[in-house]
């Protein structure tokens, strides 16, 4: 018995049988009639919104400043090192500006098994891992706070 079955009455039916045998009425009942089932054409102008789609962002009004979208680089003595299904992060002992104490990258990210590497054997020495990060929360990964964590962008030993 492979495939799914469905039990039918006393009787069980493979869902296969089942699905071909609607098919079939279906194309009975649509025999010698006109296909509607295509709907007419939609035109769209530009600038038309699309309904369900969700509002734009508001463009910023106030240009950032280079020093503010320039990395910043932190001491990092690290304290726990976690691996996530969505992100990888560094606890810290000491804070960076701000009182960061986390710095994170997405799991799915190349420089997460080398950031694990890195923070541990910076963990298991005891000297501290040098970390670049983002200096705003505009590209944090998920389940990165934004009052205590950032994207980390580079770790060295």
């Amino acid at each position: 018995m492979h495939g799914l079955w469905l039990r039918a009455g006393a009787a069980w039916v493979p869902v296969a049988a089942l699905l071909y045998a609607a098919s079939a009425q279906a194309d009975q009942a649509t025999a010698g009639k006109p296909d509607t089932s295509s709907p007419a054409p939609v035109v769209v102008r530009e600038g038309t919104p699309i309904p369900d789609d969700p509002p734009q962002r508001a463009a910023r009004t106030t240009p950032r400043s280079p020093a503010a979208m320039s990395p910043v680089a932190h001491r990092c003595f690290v304290r726990e090192v976690s691996a996530f299904h969505d992100r990888t992060h560094v606890r810290c002992h000491n804070a960076a500006d701000q009182r960061l104490i986390q710095f994170a990258v997405d799991t799915a990210q190349p420089v997460a098994e080398t950031l694990l590497v890195k923070a541990w054997l910076s963990m298991r020495s005891g000297k501290p891992l040098r970390i670049v990060y983002a200096p705003t929360p505009d590209v944090n990964p998920p389940n990165c706070k934004p009052r205590n964590c950032r994207r980390l962008l580079d770790a060295t030993n």
